[in-house]
């Protein structure tokens, strides 16, 4: 009977293993992860740990010089970069895990100030509005301050729009819908807010620009943007 020592077995399911996990090219094959192209670091202009893409795309947003940025949901990286697409073939790099979102922005959006909108006349609860907003690359509407409130009230002459503020997390809190930061901006119309923990959304009326705080199962229409700096 052939016996092993703790160390020898040890090392006989350490070298199971890496043959398990090796192909016959050579490569490691520790988890499949899309390779997206991302800047090389001549190009990337500032590195940062955020909590989800959107934080990713808030900072570029503030960045003038931004025309993309990368981010990676494996260690929360998102690296913000000065390419452009039209030099995207002689200045990426495979980024294993990475995916890179680009400022430029599809059709149907309108340019306005540092931000692109679409508007979307469908009536849907503020949940829903954010999932048909995120199908199209894009986030549901934060104004952030009273130029931004001027250009998402442009697309509407009147009605209302779901904004992407909230306090269902802690209430009197307003933040960020989808990404949890707490806004310093806030354009209530007084007494507003004022509808307790029944009341954990926010439309802003087209009209005068002011935010009330409503039941988020209520439908309304909404409007969708993207970082355009």
């Amino acid at each position: 009977m052939i016996t092993f020592s703790a160390d020898r077995m040890t090392s006989f399911f350490v070298i199971l293993l890496i043959r398990s996990l090796w192909n016959p090219a050579g490569a490691l094959l520790l988890g499949r992860v899309k390779n997206d192209s991302c800047p090389t670091s001549g190009y990337v202009t500032k590195t940062l740990t955020v909590s989800d893409k959107l934080m990713c795309a808030a900072a570029c947003t503030a960045a003038w010089t931004c025309q993309g940025c990368c981010y990676s949901a494996v260690d929360r990286q998102c690296l913000l970069s000065n390419t452009v697409k039209t030099t995207v073939l002689t200045n990426l790099v495979s980024a294993p895990g990475y995916t890179m979102y680009w400022t430029d922005y599809g059709e149907g959006f309108q340019r306005i100030g540092r931000k692109a909108y679409r508007a979307v006349d469908s009536s849907l609860s503020q949940h829903n509005a954010r999932l048909n907003c995120a199908n199209m690359g894009a986030s549901l509407a934060l104004p952030r301050n009273k130029d931004e409130i001027d250009a998402v009230g442009s697309l509407y002459s009147s009605g209302t729009i779901w904004i992407m503020v909230s306090d269902a997390t802690v209430e009197n809190t307003w933040e960020n819908t989808d990404t949890g930061e707490a806004l310093s901006f806030l354009n209530f119309d007084p007494p507003e807010p004022n509808g307790g923990t029944g009341e954990n959304c926010v439309y802003m009326r087209m009209t005068d620009g002011l935010w009330v705080d409503v039941n988020c199962g209520n439908i309304y229409a909404s409007v969708c943007e993207v970082p355009a700096p």
